[in-house]
């Protein structure tokens, strides 16, 4: 990883968002390697990009070298995590090649490396290829060495599920009156952490590894190619190894043996900074926290739909119809099982995972169940904050993406256990393993609902965004978590 320098400049808020924004960042971007010939907001063409409730996001070219790079500057949320914590991850992420470069740090953000691949809906995540990418994403997050770069040297691993739910809840209670806690129905949180602390802790609720723990649609993005889509140079060998696994999960195959030679492509720079066939939409403007629609990338082999030409051509090879996700008529999930061969996809699919502000350790099958609770949202709908649980993942569904994970799992098992993360695939046969790991998915769905129920009454009091109905938002998290949290308090 190139090292990162750090610039002594402070974003202008104000400026940024009633001005030129390429005239509040240009003493920033004259500092970046590459950028010092640059000399006014000419040289520059900046885009502001939609989507993030937490910071502001620009994309920055460089119109002398058409460079891209991605400026984030920071909120203002001391109350939901530590920032110092989450840049120490951001650096740690890049490092371990499973995320963007860090470039440059700044007083309040960073300059990150802009990465071309396509954004996903919130309809897109749900759909079988990328749902089943994302499983094999997150086992690659969970099995790296994350959580022990990360962590405190010799101390054993955690999981911060819990002391945040503390921490919320008593800002929350700092934040709302004795009233407004009870009409809210929060006079007893506390000690209902406490009991789902002790009713989680044993079993597959229990396996820990390194989470993302925000995992909705706009903190990932879709990558495709020809070849793989992560560079094996910038990735450990059990890593590599657990994604061309999964690869053939999702392709119905049987996975490759342990060690087997890998076709990806090469890149100097780990991940092609411009993977083949995926660009912008043509005459759109795409959704989540990295969209953006310029003139000057054209669609290189597609209409510009590419994401919508994918999901059909890769929904065919499952079995199902176009838009069928992992369900079809029958509950099958579309018979991809019975699928051999290398080639059934005309470009192969896999999916990114960005934006760490959350990050940690916890439990497995915590980032598994805050996954499927976001299949209720669409942040891009209006209203944005309206929530459709009738969305999540049906039986069939959850079967399947827990098979695609354990499969990937089980390629870092070994490079896992180097790092004292417990691995999710025991001895047991994987129809067990499945079950298991399903079931304690499904368990951890009330924390999921209470923390970001939290989290949104948080926000409803000290964030800026406009447009976007916190309140209501937590209420909608905060009646799940009341409805799925009986048998467990």
């Amino acid at each position: 990883m190139a090292s990162s320098i750090f610039v002594d400049f402070h974003a202008d808020v104000p400026a940024l968002t009633q001005d030129d924004p390429g005239v509040a960042l240009l003493p920033l971007l004259k500092q970046l390697k590459g950028w010092e010939e640059i000399l006014d907001e000419e040289d520059v063409a900046i885009v502001q990009i939609n989507g993030a409730m937490t910071n502001l996001i620009f994309r920055a070219q460089n119109l002398l070298t058409s460079e891209f790079v991605l400026v984030r500057v920071f909120g203002e949320v001391d109350t939901l995590f530590s920032r110092e914590d989450e840049q120490r991850i951001f650096a740690a992420v890049a490092h371990a090649g499973l995320g963007p470069r860090l470039l440059a740090c700044f007083c309040n953000g960073r300059v990150e490396e802009f990465l071309l691949d396509q954004s996903i809906s919130a309809a897109e995540m749900r759909e079988a290829p990328v749902a089943l990418c994302v499983a094999a994403a997150l086992a690659c997050f969970h099995f790296s060495e994350l959580a022990i770069a990360t962590g405190s040297a010799g101390a054993p691993l955690r999981a911060i599920v819990w002391p945040r739910l503390r921490t919320w809840a008593r800002a929350v209670a700092g934040l709302y009156s004795p009233a407004e806690l009870a009409e809210l129905r929060l006079t007893s949180v506390l000690p209902q952490v406490d009991a789902l602390e002790a009713a989680l802790s044993s079993g597959a609720a229990a396996l820990l590894g390194f989470c993302h723990n925000d995992l909705q649609y706009g903190n990932m993005l879709l990558h495709t190619s020809a070849a793989r889509s992560l560079s094996a140079n910038r990735l450990g060998p059990a890593t590599a190894h657990a994604v061309a696994m999964a690869d053939r999960a999702v392709r119905g195959g049987s996975p490759p043996p342990r060690g087997a030679g890998s076709a990806w492509g090469d890149s100097p720079r780990g991940w092609s900074p411009e993977p083949a066939g995926v660009l912008p939409r043509r005459g759109s403007t795409w959704g989540g926290a990295r969209g953006f629609s310029p003139d000057e990338l054209e669609p290189a082999t597609s209409d510009g739909e590419l994401v919508a030409d994918l999901l059909h051509d890769a929904a065919a090879e499952l079995g199902g119809p176009p838009g069928s996700g992992v369900s079809s008529s029958d509950g099958s999930g579309g018979g991809g099982g019975e699928r051999r061969g290398r080639n059934h996809f005309r470009a192969r699919l896999s999916v990114r995972l960005i934006d760490y502000e959350y990050a940690g350790v916890n439990p497995v099958a915590f980032d598994i169940a805050n996954n499927w609770c976001e299949y209720a949202a669409d942040y891009h709908a209006d209203p944005p904050h309206q929530l459709d649980y009738s969305l999540l993942p049906n039986k069939a569904h959850q079967e399947r993406f827990v098979r695609a994970y354990l499969h990937a799992a089980d390629a870092l098992r070994e490079d896992a256990s180097c790092y004292g993360v417990a691995a999710c695939v025991a001895d047991d046969a994987l129809d067990a393993g499945v079950e298991a790991l399903r079931a304690a998915a499904l368990a951890f769905l009330p924390v999921s609902h209470l923390l970001w129920g939290l989290w949104g009454l948080i926000q409803a009091r000290v964030s800026q965004l406009p447009d976007f109905d916190f309140t209501a938002y937590a209420q909608q998290r905060l009646q799940q978590f009341r409805i799925t949290s009986g048998p467990l308090l």
